[in-house]
């Protein structure tokens, strides 16, 4: 498995396919749609990455967290096969290394309970659901 940033450029050309596979994992967030996740990708405020092998998209956002590099992994969405919890850890393990690379810190997710599928993320005390992981 390998990401491919995907460029705004690319995200406004083929938006209709990616709402597509986005919409599932947006829509269990309350309080955002697919069109702001679009503008935010389209300014740059997120990121996207696909997966070589046609997995889906994982979109994102760099930040600085009291002076360190931070990653919150925002979305991670598309067909990811029968052996969901194995294919979800090779791929958050293959982005951690991605993140390492780019010098990033922490990474922090959330959304849901991923505990049982991360266990090596540890929760935040400010907010419920939300994990981190120091790289």
């Amino acid at each position: 498995m390998q990401f491919t940033h995907v460029p705004p450029a690319r995200i406004a050309d083929e938006w209709p396919a990616f709402a597509e596979i986005l919409a599932p994992a947006v829509e269990v967030h309350s309080g955002t749609d697919l069109e702001a996740v679009k503008t935010r990708l389209l300014s740059g405020y997120f990121h996207m990455v696909e997966h070589q092998d046609g997995l889906g998209v994982l979109v994102f956002r760099i930040f600085d967290d009291e002076g360190e590099v931070s990653c919150f992994a925002s979305y991670l969405a598309g067909s990811i096969g029968p052996r969901i919890i194995r294919t979800m850890r090779a791929l958050m393990l293959e982005f951690e290394t991605l993140c390492r690379g780019a010098g990033v810190k922490q990474i922090y997710i959330g959304g849901r309970d991923w505990s049982r599928v991360f266990p090596d993320y540890l929760p935040t005390e400010d907010v419920p659901n939300r994990l981190r992981k120091v790289l």
